[in-house]
């Protein structure tokens, strides 16, 4: 069963919600104008899909860590600044949808989701990442563009399944040793530090930060340029 209540400009969600305990495949309260999920919402225990994105929430309940089949979640673009401490009861989540908050690190908790393939935590003020992180052996894809890095744990080159790790727009030197010690095969790396500057024949100009400009990916040129733009250091393992 599927409910999708997503667009319509809800600023609340009932407790009746979490009555319908034979919820079990999709719950859509996106692009709402939700500040609170109720606890009741963690009461279909067997929701596979949960989609909370362009609301205006700043906390999620402990209550939502009931949700132990949950594959996917999904809550960008939300003023949210942390995680509960029960996000590590989603044993079967798959992938973890964060972009666009405040969010400032991850609960150590996060160790315990074993199954996590996607974690995106584009747009946000993490500053640290936990070396528990380094105990997700299926983990594929990290995103963390335009967060306050400045380094990373020695234990992240643990992590056997990675293909992809978007490090752009932080503060982190794409030269780190670190960087090229990873091991998985097919391993991708994106990092360029976040004052990159592009160069033209008579200037130098700073990179607009793609929150500002949500072209800056395009390249950018003056009339009579003909040099195309440099493209973030990309160092592949494997």
């Amino acid at each position: 069963m599927t409910l999708d209540l997503g667009h319509n400009a809800l600023t609340s969600i009932p407790d009746a919600l979490g009555r319908l305990t034979e919820l079990s495949d999709c719950l859509h309260l996106h692009d709402d104008q939700l500040s609170r999920i109720p606890d009741a919402v963690g009461n279909p225990t067997g929701l596979c899909y949960l989609n909370i994105s362009e609301n205006i929430l700043t906390a999620l309940p402990e209550a939502m860590g009931r949700m132990t089949s949950l594959i996917e979640f999904r809550a960008q673009h939300n003023q949210l600044t942390t995680l509960p401490d029960s996000i590590g009861r989603r044993r079967n989540l798959r992938e973890l949808w964060l972009r666009g908050n405040t969010i400032e690190g991850l609960p150590p908790s996060t160790a315990e989701l074993h199954e996590l393939r996607h974690l995106d935590l584009r747009e946000n003020s993490v500053a640290e990442l936990p070396p528990s992180l380094a105990g997700l052996p299926r983990l594929r894809q990290i995103d963390l563009q335009s967060n306050h890095l400045s380094w990373l744990p020695g234990r992240l080159t643990l992590l056997p399944s990675l293909e992809k790790l978007d490090l752009r727009w932080n503060d982190i030197d794409p030269s780190l040793p670190l960087l090229t010690e990873l091991e998985p095969p097919k391993c991708v790396i994106l990092a360029w530090a976040r004052r990159h500057t592009i160069c033209h024949s008579s200037a130098v100009i700073p990179r607009e930060h793609p929150r500002a400009n949500r072209c800056a990916g395009m390249p950018m040129r003056r009339p009579g340029d003909r040099a195309a733009v440099p493209v973030p250091a990309r160092v592949s393992c494997g």
